[in-house]
């Protein structure tokens, strides 16, 4: 309450009339003002951490350690409490923290999942105790804040990514064009020529960007298959004579003669070239 004195006709000697006046909800809409007050201030602090990491991503399409600890770096800041605050980022490889990071069961932690199968995260942690709030000390807009930054990040690399695929694969069909053109100056389509197989597996090689490319032919009673060309792209090599017979690899010998295409991403464990394990595709690093 708050007590109002008020003199009797203007004069103190004659009396007063004293007023109490309760002045609870003129209090609790200061109190009220205040929240709302520090409120916006917690919220304009996201939106500028937001606005800096858009702002980063805008200016850097390439994931970079760089440009992660760019990011890192101003997450704190939006926080309620950025003096206790740090934070890291896991992406494609890439890990950047800021100074002083490290585990802590105060810890928000949003997924970062792009559609290739690569998956990282972007972690805030309090290193000691604040009050608690809507996820442990964090309040409901930081993680809010932290999912957009997620979102965002994952948005940028995806469209990033997706252009140098686009890209590379531009630029592997101009090579793939410009080669067929040259063996096609060099008249190795003619009949008339002897056919180069040096020269294939080198433009093969260079084309398709594998280490490894060989020619095989059967022998006359079709037991075994022997390499007429083998070129070997980080040596620069070329040979021959190398043998693979049917009794000790009967599973490919048999796919090979069903007139089966054999697509091997792991020579080593599928089931039709898994036999060449040991003995042919470990001892020469093959993978594939």
């Amino acid at each position: 309450f708050r007590a109002i004195v008020t003199p009797l006709g203007g004069d103190p000697k004659k009396g007063a009339v004293v007023s109490h006046v309760n002045i609870s909800a003129q209090k609790e809409a200061e109190l009220a003002q205040l929240d709302l007050t520090a409120d916006l201030e917690e919220r304009v602090k996201e939106l500028a951490g937001l606005y800096a990491v858009s702002k980063l991503l805008r200016n850097d399409l390439t994931p970079s350690k760089k440009l992660f600890e760019q990011i890192v770096a101003v997450l704190p800041g939006a926080m309620k409490f950025p003096n206790i605050a740090a934070a890291r980022l896991s992406l494609l490889g890439i890990n950047a923290e800021t100074p002083g990071f490290r585990p802590s069961i105060h810890s928000l932690v949003s997924p970062i999942r792009l559609t290739d199968g690569a998956t990282g995260e972007i972690e805030i942690v309090y290193l000691s105790s604040a009050p608690a709030e809507f996820e442990g000390p964090f309040l409901a807009e930081e993680r809010s804040m932290l999912d957009s930054v997620s979102e965002l990040i994952r948005l940028t690399f995806e469209n990033s990514l997706a252009s140098k695929r686009l890209r590379d694969s531009n630029r592997r069909y101009q090579i793939q064009l410009e080669n067929l053109a040259e063996l096609s100056r060099s008249g190795i389509f003619d009949t008339n020529n002897e056919l180069s197989l040096a020269n294939i597996t080198e433009v093969v090689s260079d084309t398709l960007s594998v280490e490894r490319v060989s020619i095989w032919r059967y022998s006359r009673d079709r037991s075994s298959i022997i390499a007429d060309e083998l070129f070997i792209r980080s040596e620069n090599s070329h040979s021959s004579g190398v043998e693979l017979r049917a009794a000790d690899f009967p599973t490919y010998f048999d796919a090979v003669a069903a007139n089966k295409l054999v697509v091997a991403h792991d020579a080593v464990t599928h089931p039709v070239t898994a036999e060449f394990a040991e003995s042919y595709l470990k001892p020469n690093d093959i993978a594939s």
